[in-house]
């Protein structure tokens, strides 16, 4: 599986959900398609007369410009580029409602298969999960993880198993869930140490399991970033609490993820926190764009589903 291929599906994903509803033409259904134009990707769309009256009311609720043109291009990394233009033409059908809308459509990409992997139980309170082949690399993009960290730590991830990223709890704890290649020596972790007095190693036995703990300063924040394993699987967290809690979560069978095991190559859920604003961990985990934050409040859920030659999404406003 290419090692960029997650990040163009969420530059897709992304794109499709924030961005087609600024552009109108007449057609009997709605549709977009993506191609290629001039070394960079060109979108357009094509909306009926009826989801243009529907599209105006989504466009103010996100508050997109009400100024509209019917294409829209962009640009991606060498390497992505490649990947991406080896499976255009890619068409889909749009629905639009006032607060919904919802997309389907086939690819050709000959590169996308699906893995085997045992869903896991989520905490109740998930608000994002990211299920993919390469999660570790967007999160590292769009995370604040020490850099000496995630230099020791993904080299040493089976790339041969997917992964999963989930956060939850009204301040965005997160969890990955990941496979070792082998299980690594722990007391390494001592080595990234500086010589900060309030950074340290710990290991710690408890009746749920060992906890690795790594007490980092990151960007002026102090962290206790958590490793533990649980059978096949390994899980590295944002804090003790939120490894507890995904080790808990375990202990049920009622909010699995992913849904679609066994025939699903990548799969994004988002799910807004229940009377409260978005955080700031939320949407950086989210999006490498801090002006994105208006956005995402407006919005209640967002799905992507990629199988091996379909995908289907939709957007739901509050």
């Amino acid at each position: 599986m290419p090692r960029n291929l997650p990040k163009i599906l969420l530059a897709i994903a992304a794109i499709t959900l924030l961005t087609f509803s600024a552009f109108f033409l007449k057609p009997k259904t709605s549709s977009f398609k993506l191609t290629t134009k001039d070394d960079q990707f060109l979108l357009t769309f094509a909306l009926t007369k009826k989801d243009q009256l529907e599209m105006a009311q989504l466009i103010t609720k996100l508050g997109l410009p009400e100024d509209s043109t019917p294409e829209f291009t962009f640009k991606l990394d060498a390497t992505s580029s490649a990947r991406l233009a080896f499976s255009l033409p890619t068409e889909g059908n749009l629905d639009v409602n006032p607060k919904e809308i919802s997309f389907t459509g086939k690819h050709t990409s000959p590169q996308i298969s699906p893995q085997i992997f045992d869903p896991i139980n989520l905490p109740g309170d998930t608000n994002l999960v990211i299920y993919s082949p390469q999660t570790p690399f967007l999160f590292k993009n769009n995370s604040k993880l020490p850099r000496e960290l995630t230099d020791w730590f993904f080299p040493k991830i089976d790339e041969s198993y997917p992964v999963v990223l989930t956060a939850f709890s009204e301040n965005a704890q997160w969890v990955l869930v990941f496979n070792w290649k082998e299980v690594p020596n722990y007391e390494e972790l001592s080595n990234l140490i500086k010589s900060e007095p309030d950074e340290s190693y710990k290991k710690e036995d408890s009746e749920e399991g060992t906890f690795h703990l790594l007490k980092f300063k990151a960007h002026e924040e102090e962290k206790i970033f958590t490793f533990f394993d649980d059978g096949e699987k390994s899980y590295f967290a944002s804090s003790k609490e939120a490894a507890q809690k995904m080790l808990e979560s375990q202990k049920t069978k009622d909010n699995l993820f992913p849904q679609n095991a066994q025939d699903a190559v990548f799969e994004l859920f988002y799910k807004a926190p229940i009377n409260v604003p978005v955080s700031e961990e939320m949407v950086a985990l989210i999006l490498d764009n801090d002006n994105a934050k208006s956005k995402l409040q407006a919005i209640d859920q967002v799905r992507f589903l990629l199988k091996p030659q379909s995908f289907s999404g939709l957007i739901k406003l509050k």
